[in-house]
């Protein structure tokens, strides 16, 4: 009998890409021993000299992640978890490492026992394997049951799948009270890689960082820790700090079972009054933070512990109510949801007490001044009114226009294979399949992680990333018939109330 071979191209070698490949090759290899009539074939194409993203493997961002390794739940090939000196103090390049490290001991299995499945890339000199191919997808095209991807080696590569892991984009342009982009004035930068590059440090005594999220703190401990001398201010739209990760000794070592917020009371709302408004939404769970509050349970551990299925109550609301919940309540759910690890809450408080670090929020306006520098002007009551910083650092977060992503994404939009998601990144439905300018899902491209924020509202972090990712690989699975493999239970139609979660886990990362 012919052998099937169904080939699998992960454009994007981040953590949703790694992640994405080797979730895969494990549960195909967990339906396909050796010696049946299917093999899959997976390459993951990315451009930059290392895989793992830009975060994880830029040599400035010496800072502390605010979650263990086994977070991202990466399968272990040897049944044999990650040598960590120090779980507590793991830093993006010690991440960056870990997934390059996961991925070549997968590698190596794969060819060593002759798999069914294989990861491939190019060799360098001396036969060493690279487990990618590095190259960048200039453009796609769908042609019947596959696509064509045309790469920047001027080659073009077939694949049956295409799954579009991209990663985070820039934080969308920040634009001065006239409308004009900032990015026309020298002394800001839209990303954290330009602006506290080793060059770029110490280049003034104070700096602005847009943004209060775990990002803007991670950068600011990080500007610390890598011999920034001057001061730092961390300046927000809406001023909300996200908590601390607590030590090991404090986290719940309980879980929590849901009463009010749960998939079966907002299926009855729904059918009740044909949709579950923001508002609703919220009030529910607050309900259920007020219910948990006397067994000792805080609001952000109620949060995490519904965290595996938030995704799929959340789109219990329109795109509208989605929209008005991402405006008026998304904040507090972010900053709830978010962790900063507690060394740098401490490099930051002890700046605060030498007077090197301030806070401030609603920023109301950001101008360049003719001699350089710029004008922060807020609305929170406090003097001054005005600061003036002469460099400026975009620590917002990833945009969610599609404008912002990649190129690929923009070219293959013109083409009408993906849209823009009325909320955030490109169009998908529940199974990550991406749906075309007709709304019609397909079976050829899927999307994973940052470009999927519109439909998946818990995307971008790593615990995030890997739930989808569990989606993700079944829905190919199914979708290509690859093995005995029935669908049932899919991630993307959660019924139910699972009454465990995420309490007590180290929190969201970040991948970018």
């Amino acid at each position: 009998m012919k052998q099937k071979v169904t080939h699998v191209a992960i454009v994007g070698g981040g953590v949703s890409g790694i992640c994405a490949a080797t979730k895969l090759a494990k549960k195909f290899l967990e339906h396909n021993p050796r010696g049946t009539d299917q093999k899959l074939e997976i390459v993951i194409i990315d451009p930059n000299p290392k895989l793992g993203g830009p975060l994880y493997n830029t040599g400035s961002i010496n800072a502390l992640l605010a979650q263990p390794f086994d977070e991202i739940d990466l399968p272990a090939i040897h049944k044999r978890r990650a040598s960590i000196h120090n779980p507590d103090q793991i830093t993006y390049s010690d991440y960056g490492k870990y997934l390059r490290q996961h991925l070549k001991e997968m590698c190596q299995y794969l060819d060593e026992n002759k798999a069914s499945v294989q990861i491939h890339g190019e060799r360098s000199e001396g036969d060493i394997k690279i487990p990618y191919l590095r190259a960048e997808v200039l453009d796609a095209h769908v042609k019947g049951d596959h696509a064509e991807l045309e790469l920047s080696t001027g080659k073009t590569l077939k694949a049956d799948v295409v799954v579009l892991a991209t990663g985070n984009p820039l934080p969308e342009n920040l634009r001065d009270s006239k409308g004009t982009p900032l990015s026309n004035y020298p002394g800001y930068y839209r990303s954290y890689q330009e602006g506290l590059a080793p060059d770029k440090l110490n280049e003034t005594d104070n700096i602005a960082l847009i943004g209060m999220g775990a990002g803007a703190h991670t950068f600011a401990a990080s500007a610390i820790r890598n011999g920034y001398k001057g001061n730092i201010l961390l300046a927000s739209r809406r001023g909300k700090s996200p908590e601390c990760e607590p030590p090991p000794d404090k986290r719940p070592s309980r879980s929590y079972t849901f009463r009010y917020f749960t998939l079966e009371a907002l299926n009855a709302m729904k059918a009740q009054n044909g949709n579950v408004t923001a508002d609703q939404f919220w009030e529910l769970f607050l309900k259920e933070t007020h219910h948990a509050a006397p067994l000792g349970f805080k609001r952000r551990e109620v949060a995490d512990a519904c965290f595996d299925y938030f995704n799929d109550m959340n789109r219990m609301m329109s795109v509208e109510e989605r929209a008005k919940f991402a405006e008026k309540y998304g904040a507090d759910w972010n900053f709830m949801t978010n962790r900063i690890p507690e060394i740098h809450r401490k490099i930051l408080s002890n700046l605060c007490v030498e007077g090197r670090t301030n806070y401030r929020e609603k920023i109301a306006s950001i101008d360049h001044l003719e001699g350089g520098g710029f004008s922060i002007t807020f609305d929170d009551g406090k003097v001054p009114p005005q600061i003036t910083v002469p460099k400026i650092v975009n620590c917002t977060g990833p945009s969610v226009q599609l404008a912002d992503m990649s190129p690929l994404l923009r070219k293959m939009q013109e083409h009408g294979l993906v849209t823009q998601h009325p909320l955030a990144g490109i169009n998908v439905d529940e199974k990550l399949h991406v749906k075309d300018y007709n709304g019609t899902s397909s079976k050829t491209l899927y999307a994973l992680g940052p470009p999927t924020q519109g439909e998946f509202f818990e995307s971008v972090s790593i615990p995030a990333i890997k739930l989808c990712a569990d989606t993700l690989v079944e829905s190919i699975m199914y979708d290509h018939n690859l093995g005995r493999f029935s669908g049932e239970g899919m991630s993307g139609s959660i019924a139910g109330n699972r009454g465990t979660g995420r309490t007590g886990s180290k929190g969201k990362g970040h991948e970018k």
